[in-house]
């Protein structure tokens, strides 16, 4: 294998070469790049964090603050509790992104907390229930960006991020946003070496997912809870599963099999407040909820055996043909093409269903398809993923409040996908004018936390031969070593993979 493929090999897909790696990629990347899988399914620096069950507890114990407030609060006047529901539901100050537009990678900023007149900004209402949220997701990130610095290859972690991209959990409300790191952690990685039915099975039941598509509250109208409470059924996560997870939006399947599977799933919940103490945050199963009786999903019969139902249809749409055509797909769009080839995605998915849905002889299909690493590179990288290569290739770090900032004026928030379908794949996507301009002063800023190096044999061991002459010249010619860093950042062969 040339140098040249080898280098395509550690760019699209990983998470881009560190000045060494595409020395130590070796003559075989297929086997160096499916090793890198097994150290993403539970890496150390995500071990001390913590789980659903703590974020959710904390979530409630949030909540209990909150409404403790608010009713103290009631003896001092209508304008007081406004003020401090104002303070308690305002989004800004739980998101890290949500700030001036000078505080971000790549300009000035001020210390945090500060007012314009240069004193400490006063406490409100909420703030230290928004705080914890907050410290949640950015350690989060921190923790990901340490490994995403650290990452072999970074297959792994790429493969991480499109499957939980696939299943999408997007941090709309606060209960969700303090567990979409942990649903990563917990639903994802480690089934990356597994089987696709795992993985689905650990996504849908989630308590992450539950909540992100109101599933927990869903009730059969035919239940003993529904008919004491006169309420039905919600749609959104049996809707999600077919048309998103499994069969794809062409999968074959009706309105009527949507209704089925979100009458099987009914009881799927979460443990709240008024479960026993230690369980909140945890699945759990609502037998009372659950809609009784036989589901029937395309053309098969499902007896009601309670979660099992439910569990039953999940493993038989993982094994469906529809399904294996639907990821198959996805996996050759977001690692080879904007524009598929049919047959290697039918090459792809022939062998996800004689596998029978097992994972690894997916991925290697798919790195021993045609044209794996000769075709150009062309996808452009999406923001999270170039601030990763960017970090990788000039070894330096940033602080993960400036890193969520900048993503948010990219317009890839961490853990705020703009709905269930999770963030586009397309190049088109992010090659909007301004954000071109905006990936310049964040490569500009990046540049400036880089350690002195000498800029052109650095882009010489990070791009080898994928290193244009113009790249080079214009690198060789810069004013300034910083200057000579960010144009290997905005450098054609960089942005893309």
């Amino acid at each position: 294998m040339s140098a040249e493929q080898l280098a395509v090999a550690c760019h699209r897909f990983g998470l881009g070469a560190r000045p060494g790696d595409l020395s130590e990629i070796g003559t075989v990347p297929v086997k160096a790049l499916l090793d890198d899988i097994a150290s993403a399914m539970a890496p150390d620096l995500l071990a001390g964090l913590s789980d659903s069950p703590s974020l959710y507890a904390m979530h409630l114990a949030v909540q209990e603050d909150r409404k403790a407030r608010r009713d103290a609060s009631g003896a001092a006047g209508t304008a007081t509790a406004g003020a401090m529901t104002a303070a308690a539901t305002a989004p800004d100050k739980s998101d890290p992104a949500s700030a001036p537009m000078s505080d971000y990678i790549g300009m000035p900023h001020s210390a945090e907390g500060m007012t314009a007149q240069g004193g400490k900004a006063p406490p409100t209402m909420g703030d230290t229930a928004q705080n914890l949220t907050r410290d949640v997701v950015l350690e989060e990130i921190a923790a990901r960006m340490k490994l995403a610095r650290s990452a072999h290859f970074g297959f792994g972690e790429r493969l991480a991020m499109f499957w939980a991209n696939h299943f999408s959990v997007s941090g709309a409300n606060e209960a969700v946003r303090v567990m979409c790191g942990a649903f990563e952690r917990e639903a994802i990685r480690p089934h990356l070496g597994g089987t696709f039915q795992a993985m689905l099975e650990a996504a849908e039941s989630h308590p992450a997912m539950l909540l992100y598509l109101n599933n927990e509250r869903s009730m059969g109208p035919n239940s003993p809870a529904g008919q004491r409470q006169g309420k039905g059924l919600n749609e959104n996560l049996g809707r999600e599963t077919l048309e998103l997870h499994t069969l794809g939006v062409d999968g074959g399947y009706t309105q009527a099999d949507v209704t089925s599977l979100a009458s099987a799933i009914t009881g799927w919940s979460v443990a709240g407040r008024k479960d026993p103490d230690g369980a909140q945050g945890n699945f759990v199963f609502r037998s009372r909820m659950h809609e009784p009786g036989s589901k029937r999903i395309l053309g098969r019969d499902y007896p009601d055996e309670g979660r099992a139902q439910g569990q039953a249809i999940l493993g038989d749409l993982a094994r469906h043909s529809a399904t294996a055509h639907h990821i198959a797909f996805k996996l050759v769009h977001h690692f080879l093409s904007d524009e598929p080839d049919k047959s290697t995605v039918a090459a792809v998915a022939r062998v996800f269903t004689d596998a029978g849905g097992k994972l690894m002889p997916v991925y290697e299909a798919l790195l021993n398809s045609e044209g794996a690493f000769t075709r150009p590179l062309r996808k452009m990288r999406p923001p999270v993923d170039f601030a990763y290569a960017s970090l990788r290739a000039l070894e330096c770090d940033v602080e993960p409040k400036r890193f969520m900032r900048s993503m948010a004026l990219l317009g890839q928030r961490p853990y705020q996908a703009p709905s269930p379908q999770g963030w586009p794949d397309d190049s088109a996507a992010w090659l909007a004018p301004d954000a071109i301009r905006v990936r310049l002063e964040m490569a500009n800023g990046i540049a400036q936390s880089a350690v002195q190096s000498q800029p052109l044999e650095r882009a010489k061991n990070v791009l080898g031969p994928l290193l244009s002459e113009e790249t080079a010249s214009a690198i060789e010619h810069a004013e300034s070593s910083k200057q000579a860093l960010a144009l290997l950042l905005m450098a054609p062969e960089f942005q893309r993979r």
